[in-house]
């Protein structure tokens, strides 16, 4: 496990890369150790992505293209768990594992991921 010191030498890419390394790792923990319902978990994870995206070094870092492309991509990805969170409002009723490995997987903003039918 890395300190606090060592996240912060990394760049905003790094830190985005990390935190979705570590989201389900992350998501769990946060589940198991508080009362949170689920989607409240992978927000935070979110936000943190949300963060990084956000900063004034991330327009140095990537192309304008890709920054919108990531930006919109959480912006979907945003109002996708705002909706599940209606939807599973508490700790007793989560999103089913399909939906769940789907949201990880579109939280890695730097891939491209065909939309399900």
């Amino acid at each position: 496990m890395e300190n606090f010191s060592e996240f912060s030498k990394k760049t905003p890419i790094e830190k985005i890369h990390h935190i979705i390394s570590d989201a389900k790792k992350d998501v769990a923990k946060e589940f198991a150790n508080t009362g949170n319902a689920w989607c409240a978990c992978f927000k935070s994870d979110v936000e943190g992505v949300d963060i990084y995206l956000g900063i004034v070094e991330m327009t140095s870092a990537v192309s304008p293209e890709n920054l919108k492309t990531y930006q919109r991509r959480l912006e979907s990805l945003k109002a996708e768990i705002c909706d599940l969170a209606d939807k599973y409002p508490n700790k007793a009723q989560s999103p089913d594992p399909e939906t769940q490995a789907n949201l990880f997987k579109k939280l890695n903003i730097f891939e491209e991921y065909k939309k399900e039918k």
